[in-house]
């Protein structure tokens, strides 16, 4: 089964750690932080 992943909603209290395991773990880039 295929997946597309379009969109992430995150909230955190210290956003860089929590974007640094999702791009290790994903293997994606952020591609805008609002």
């Amino acid at each position: 089964m295929w997946l597309r992943l379009r969109q992430i909603c995150l909230v955190a209290q210290e956003l860089e750690p929590v974007e640094k395991q999702l791009i290790e773990v994903l293997g994606i880039d952020v591609c805008f932080r609002d």
